[in-house]
């Protein structure tokens, strides 16, 4: 949930106490009732979050109500002398799904509190004094997104990185979903730079094996029923190559597509390469996203397996990030329809900006 640093000065210092608050607007006790401190591997004490109201409170009326947890460490934390010592805090994140307390999508903000100095403290270890914080300032960490699985994405190895005319794989990469739930897959974004190269149209498969040879998904793992028209989309000055899934070929009508739990998809963009000489060359990017986006559904409770600040799959689409869209499922496989989507803000593997390029050249 966060690193803390603790500096002593003049002599070592024991932290014996230890106060924290939660701070995002979405953090409540619900999601994350109990944290875990750490001194490396080695466990040094834990704490519960109440809704007790903090004095410093009354000066800065926050706009929401905060949560905080007092804790004596049940080990040693030894912050050596004039030197750092860095604590690792860790969280027990509630269960998601149908009548369980955790709300998909929440944002878990856990933080220094600096509003009562003597709420942390520890023991100098040559005067044998107890000793308060000397920092009045609250942390702000940029906590985590409460999901109740998640995608990872890698690029995967091309066979040959030769320029050749006919179809040929412009990029691979897979995603793996987390083992407590299926992940949908709604939309992939890349970008396509050439040199010289022509590239004509663009289709992508999906399969379930690493030698991208048994289909995943009907039409032979096709997952665009109709390809990309490349050279159209450049004549329009247009740069990203939105893929939307249609597997099935129901008349370009969109889908979410499945990677089962615990189990890897495997993805192949294949491109239509045509005029290819000596020198030419075709860089291809699987597109990430900078920020989560900008919805703003708040009214979901326990039950509900909607997301909280997410949307359907016209609602992401519509954000500025939109290029990596996908969905936890909290319950139940949704539709495109669902308040269930989010981006690719923060997906493990999956860079803000895009994965690294694949480059074919001749």
């Amino acid at each position: 949930m966060a690193l803390l640093r603790f500096h002593a000065t003049d002599e070592a210092i024991n932290l014996t106490k230890l106060k924290l608050q939660l701070t995002g607007a979405t953090t409540t006790i619900a999601n994350l009732a109990k944290v875990t401190f750490w001194d490396g591997a080695t466990k040094v004490g834990e704490g519960l979050f109440t809704s007790a109201t903090n004095a410093s409170d009354a000066s800065t009326t926050p706009s929401f109500p905060r949560s905080y947890a007092s804790t004596t460490l049940t080990a040693n934390f030894l912050i050596p002398k004039d030197g750092d010592k860095i604590m690792t805090i860790k969280g027990d994140l509630a269960a998601v799904g149908t009548s369980q307390s955790g709300t998909e999508g929440s944002w878990i903000k856990v933080d220094y509190d600096g509003g009562e100095v003597a709420a942390t403290q520890g023991v100098g270890q040559s005067s044998g004094t107890t000793i308060n914080t000397g920092s009045a300032s609250d942390t702000s960490s940029n906590g985590v997104r409460m999901f109740k699985t998640f995608p990872t994405v890698a690029k995967v190895a091309l066979s040959t990185n030769s320029l050749e005319n006919g179809q040929r794989s412009l990029l691979r990469f897979k995603v793996t979903a987390d083992s407590h739930g299926d992940v949908g897959l709604y939309k992939f974004t890349f970008t396509i730079a050439t040199t010289g190269v022509n590239v004509d149209s663009i289709a992508v498969y999906g399969y379930v094996d690493s030698a991208f040879s048994n289909a995943a998904y009907a039409n032979g793992g096709l997952l665009n029923n109709t390809a990309v028209d490349l050279e159209a989309l450049w004549a329009d000055s247009t740069t990203n190559i939105n893929v939307t899934f249609d597997p099935v070929g129901q008349g370009g009508t969109a889908e979410v597509i499945q990677v089962p739990a615990g189990t890897t998809r495997y993805f192949d963009v294949l491109g239509t390469v045509s005029n290819a000489s000596a020198g030419d060359s075709i860089s291809t990017q699987l597109q990430g996203d900078a920020a989560y986006p900008a919805t703003a559904w708040q009214t979901f409770g326990p039950t509900a397996p909607d997301l909280l600040n997410a949307g359907t799959t016209d609602g992401v689409d519509n954000d500025t990030n939109d290029d990596f869209i996908w969905s936890p499922q909290a319950t139940t496989t949704v539709s495109v329809s669902a308040n269930a989507f989010t981006n690719g803000y923060g997906v493990s593997g999956l860079p803000s900006t895009n994965l690294s390029a694949e480059i074919l050249s001749k």
